[in-house]
């Protein structure tokens, strides 16, 4: 049985929803900049990309540039949880 996760439809799947996801929340930011909650989104759903990104490149067997791509990965969620947490606080 072929695995599954050998070939590249599941991760151009996930890789297609992230990008459609992370340009709708960009231009939401640009056409309403003030709310601090699209920022986060971007950064989520960017990170999220990378994360996918990361994957497909370990499951494949193409390791380079791995751990950059986890790394960029963890930043972008991070930035995209602290730009979350600035929203809740500046909404108390």
């Amino acid at each position: 049985m072929v695995s599954i996760w050998k070939s590249r439809q599941p991760f151009l799947t996930f890789r297609i929803i992230f990008t459609i996801m992370t340009v709708f929340f960009a231009v939401r930011c640009i056409l309403s900049p003030l709310l601090l909650i699209n920022v986060s989104f971007v950064m989520f759903f960017l990170s999220l990309l990378q994360a996918v990104q990361g994957i497909e490149k370990y499951f494949t067997g193409k390791r380079d540039h791995f751990t950059l791509t986890i790394l960029t990965s963890v930043f972008l969620l991070g930035a995209g949880i602290y730009s979350f947490y600035v929203y809740l606080v500046s909404n108390q």
